[in-house]
């Protein structure tokens, strides 16, 4: 299982962007919280293309506008005169097979009739 293309985009991001906060993530075993703010921001940028359609934007410049707005905005620390270093990439690999496994061991449940339901999403807002 992959992650959706638009979380990714999100999380590269971090990786770029927010490594130290990803790597506590990573150590300290809470990747579901990392999971569970990837699924808002989703949800975000979802909001958002829905909003900018119905205000006749086209499907692309919908999606260009939540990346740049939400997903991946440019003016992230890495950026900076004193950018963050890139969460390494042994780390990278890590964090995107738990998150899969993750996801996929959550489809499996579901397909299976003993998870969540098949109208709920495994990860959510909380509020937020």
């Amino acid at each position: 299982m992959e992650l959706d293309s638009r979380a990714r985009i999100h999380l590269e991001w971090m990786f770029e962007n927010q490594p130290a906060l990803v790597k506590e993530y990573l150590d300290s075993n809470r990747l579901g919280e990392l999971e569970k703010l990837l699924d808002c921001k989703l949800q975000s940028a979802l909001n958002l293309v829905l909003r900018l359609k119905k205000e006749g934007a086209s499907k692309d410049e919908a999606f260009q506008a939540a990346a740049e707005a939400i997903l991946a905005p440019s003016d992230g620390p890495a950026m900076s005169d004193n950018p963050p270093d890139r969460l390494p990439y042994e780390d990278q690999m890590k964090v995107c097979a738990m998150l899969e496994a993750q996801l996929a061991g959550w489809r499996l449940q579901t397909a299976q009739g003993k998870g969540l339901g098949l109208a709920r999403s495994p990860i959510g807002c909380g509020g937020r």
